[in-house]
């Protein structure tokens, strides 16, 4: 359950690599209805999203599981890491949690813990210089987000790039309307993307722009929008170039 589609495309990458089938959905409430039509052995729940966030949907399912005497395991995925947002997810019912950025490993741990399934993978490291990290994004993060997998980065970029003028439209149309609640969400959603590719800069702009919409204080947003769609727009090229070049120039060495 989660509404953004760089992240939906990760998991369900890293996921399937390992030979398990997922479902996905956009939303605390369409995961309600999913688990009452099919049975699943696990479920990855993000917390923010629109419609129903992961907390609540989580109490409906174990208010459920209450009357039938199941238990559905679920993974938090959320972006905040510190103790207190693990303990508030523990605490609405989750069984374990996945900080955001996702990362193969992680995500792996937490499966096994619940399931006793052991799965792992490990990203070799990128051999060629024209893979250089640039003042705009790191591509040895991208790499180590996908556990090393070609395939999935190119999924990952091109749902990113896919994704990446409606969130724009979004964030510039809320800071238009001066609505801080939207502009908290599209910043927090630009931002969850961003972190995958070691994108500081315009990840810095997008956090700035969340915590301001966060306290209220909306003066210099318009600006931040602005700085934020100029780095994003040096970001764009660079992924365009990496999904048209040759595999050889690409400079990883693909394990899948």
């Amino acid at each position: 359950a989660e509404d953004s589609l760089v992240n939906q495309r990760l998991a369900v990458g890293l996921l399937e690599k390992k030979g398990y089938q997922v479902d996905v959905v956009n939303d605390g409430q369409a995961a309600l209805e999913a688990i009452r039509e099919r049975d699943f052995d696990l479920i990855l729940m993000d917390v923010q999203m629109p419609r129903m966030d992961g907390l609540e949907a989580t109490g409906h399912i174990r208010k459920q599981e209450q009357e039938t005497g199941e238990h559905i395991p679920i993974v938090a995925m959320t972006a905040h890491a510190m103790p207190e947002d693990r303990q508030r997810c523990l605490d609405a019912g989750m069984d374990e949690y996945v900080a955001k950025p996702i990362r193969s490993e992680a995500l792996y741990s937490a499966i096994e813990q619940l399931t006793g399934v052991k799965t792992t993978s490990v990203a070799k490291p990128i051999a060629n210089d024209w893979m250089k990290p640039t003042e705009h994004l790191d591509w040895q993060t991208a790499w180590d987000t996908v556990g090393g997998d070609l395939d999935l980065l190119q999924e990952l970029i091109s749902a990113f790039l896919e994704e990446l003028p409606g969130m724009e439209q979004g964030l510039a149309s809320a800071v238009e309307k001066e609505n801080a609640v939207e502009v908290r969400q599209m910043s927090h959603k630009i931002k969850g993307s961003l972190r995958y590719f070691g994108a500081k800069p315009a990840y810095d702009l997008a956090y700035k722009l969340e915590s301001c919409a966060e306290h209220g204080t909306m003066a210099d947003a318009a600006g931040m929008v602005d700085a934020l769609r100029k780095e994003l727009a040096a970001i764009g090229p660079l992924l365009r170039k990496f999904l048209q070049a040759p595999a050889d120039a690409r400079g990883f060495d693909a394990e899948g």
